[in-house]
C-alpha cells in the first residue's frame, strides 16, 4: 500500500507536534547534582597489660590475649552529595578489620539554615566528645579501649552491669556508650541554627546502629548550642532518652528506659596554634539497675604549628575521664591520657597515647595500654 507525499508529510507534523515537547523538555539543563568521594583510614598498634593468666576461669586456658596487635581501626570510605543546593547527603561504610559495616547513610533537606530535615542513619545529638569526628579527636580513643580490661575488673571483684552482653564501665564515654544515651541509630532529626544559637533534636529506635525497633517505644535525643562572638568558644546542653528491651541470664526480655543530660562545651579549634579544650559533664540514670550514674571528662592540646616541609605541626595531649556508672556499685574508674600528635597535612597525622585506668574499688589493680596511631584521611 502506497502513501501520497501529502499523506507522509501530513503524517510527520502530527509526529513532530507531539513529540516537541518532550524533547524540549529532555534538553532542558539537569538537576545539578555534586558528588564528592572521601575516606580516611586509621591503622593502629595497641598493647595491653592484661594477662590471660591472670584473669582464669573467665576465658578458657587455651585463649591467648594478644599483649600487642596491630589492626585497621577504622577504614572509612565515603560519598557526599548535593542535589538542588539544598538536598544534601552523605553514604559512609566502614570496612574495618575486614567487616562491613554501615556509619553513615543520611538525607538532609535544607527548607532554610534554622529548618532543616535529617533522615536515615547517623549520630544521635548526644555529647560533644562523641559528636567531633573522629578524624578530628584530640586522643586517640574517645574513651577507654583496654584488651580484656573487663575480665580484670571482674577479677578484682568490682561489681559491673551488663547490657545486651556489653559490660558498662567506669568511664565517662565507655559508660555512655555501652547503656545506649550515644551511638548512631536510624532516625529522623529536626536541626537547624538561628544566629550563634544551634539546636538538633532527634527521634530514633533505640535498638543501635543499624537496627530494626525491638519494641513499641523510640529513643530521642537533642542538643542546644551557644557560639560565642569573637573568641572560639560554644558552649552546650544535651539530653537522652534511651527505651529499649534486654535479655537478662537467659530469661524473658524486659523493657529498660532511662535518661541522661550533659553539660558540654570547646574552647580554640582544630589546627589553630594555642590552647584547645574540649570537656561535659553527664549525669543521668543506669536503665539497667535504675541507679544514677555520672561523670566527666576533658581534653586538653596545645597546638604549635611548624614551618617544615613535612611536619605542619605538634600537639601535646592530655585526657582525664572520670566515670561513675552506678551509685550503688563500686564500679567507678579513672582514664588518664597523655600524648602527642604530629600532624603532616591538616588531618593527616600521627599520635602516640598511653592510656592508664585506675578503678575506683579497693583492692582492684590500674591497667594500661600504649598505643600509636597513624591517620590519612582524604
Amino acid at each position: 500500500m502506497h502513501r501520497s507525499a501529502g499523506g507522509l508529510l501530513g503524517s510527520l507534523a502530527v509526529v513532530l507536534t507531539v513529540c516537541t515537547p518532550a524533547m524540549v523538555a529532555a534538553q532542558e539543563p539537569p538537576v545539578p547534582v555534586r558528588v564528592r568521594l572521601g575516606g580516611q583510614a586509621q591503622i593502629q598498634f595497641n598493647t595491653t597489660s592484661v594477662d590471660e593468666e591472670e584473669i582464669f576461669p573467665f576465658i578458657d586456658p587455651d585463649e591467648d590475649i594478644p599483649a600487642s596487635m596491630f589492626e585497621t581501626r577504622r577504614i572509612r570510605l565515603s560519598v557526599a552529595f548535593e542535589i538542588a543546593d539544598w538536598i544534601t547527603g552523605r553514604i559512609q561504610p566502614d570496612l574495618a578489620l575486614g567487616d562491613l559495616d554501615l556509619a553513615d547513610a543520611w538525607v538532609n533537606l535544607e527548607f532554610d539554615e534554622a529548618v532543616q530535615l535529617r533522615i536515615g542513619q547517623f549520630k544521635k545529638p548526644f555529647s560533644l566528645l562523641f559528636l567531633t569526628s573522629s578524624s578530628l579527636i584530640l586522643p586517640i580513643e574517645r574513651g577507654v579501649r583496654i584488651r580484656a580490661l573487663d575480665l580484670a575488673l571482674l577479677r578484682d571483684g568490682v561489681p559491673l552491669t551488663v547490657l545486651d552482653g556489653t559490660a558498662v564501665l567506669g568511664e565517662e564515654q565507655r559508660m555512655l556508650d555501652a547503656l545506649g544515651y550515644l551511638g548512631r541509630e536510624i532516625g529522623v532529626a529536626l536541626h537547624g541554627d538561628v544566629g550563634r544559637w544551634g539546636y538538633d533534636i532527634g527521634i530514633f529506635n533505640g535498638s543501635g546502629a543499624d537496627k530494626l525497633d525491638e519494641n513499641d517505644g523510640k529513643s530521642a535525643a537533642g542538643r542546644v548550642e551557644y557560639r560565642f562572638s569573637g573568641v572560639p568558644a560554644r558552649l552546650g546542653l544535651a539530653g537522652s532518652y534511651r527505651e529499649t528491651r534486654d535479655r537478662l541470664f537467659g530469661g524473658p526480655r524486659r523493657d529498660l528506659a532511662g535518661v541522661a543530660v550533659s553539660l558540654d562545651g570547646e574552647w580554640g579549634d582544630f589546627f589553630r596554634p594555642g590552647l584547645h579544650v574540649l570537656g561535659e559533664v553527664v549525669l543521668g540514670e543506669n536503665l539497667v539497675d535504675g541507679e544514677r550514674l555520672w561523670g566527666a571528662q576533658v581534653w586538653l592540646a596545645l597546638f604549635r604549628a611548624l614551618r617544615g616541609r613535612r611536619v605542619e605541626g605538634i600537639e601535646p595531649v592530655f585526657r582525664l575521664s572520670y566515670g561513675n556508672p552506678s551509685s550503688a556499685r563500686d564500679d567507678e574508674g579513672w582514664l588518664i591520657t597523655p600524648g602527642v600528635n604530629v600532624y603532616l597535612f591538616r588531618r593527616n597525622r600521627l599520635s602516640l597515647n598511653w592510656d592508664a585506668y585506675v578503678p575506683g574499688a579497693r583492692g582492684a589493680d590500674a591497667e594500661h595500654a600504649l598505643r600509636a596511631q597513624a591517620q590519612v584521611y582524604f
